[in-house]
């Protein structure tokens, strides 16, 4: 389990969980993220969800998120 922290918020994650129900989670959670500009710009937003989708794949069997560079 690891805990991903973010603007007054937290949430933790439990790598036990089966891989399709832990990739479902990791999606919608990078989502949220994503689409919650109340404090964060779009750009911001996009950098803690390659932050996370980074912590995520260390958790996981293969990669779940592609992101690509320019």
């Amino acid at each position: 389990m690891f805990r991903a922290g973010y603007p007054d918020r937290a949430l933790f994650l439990d790598s036990s969980l089966p891989f399709c129900d832990r990739k479902c989670l990791y999606l919608k959670v990078a989502v949220v993220l994503y689409r919650d500009n109340n404090r964060l710009t779009c750009e911001g937003s996009l950098l803690l969800v390659r932050a996370f989708a980074d912590r995520i794949n260390r958790f996981i069997d293969r990669p779940v998120f592609r992101f690509r560079q320019g």
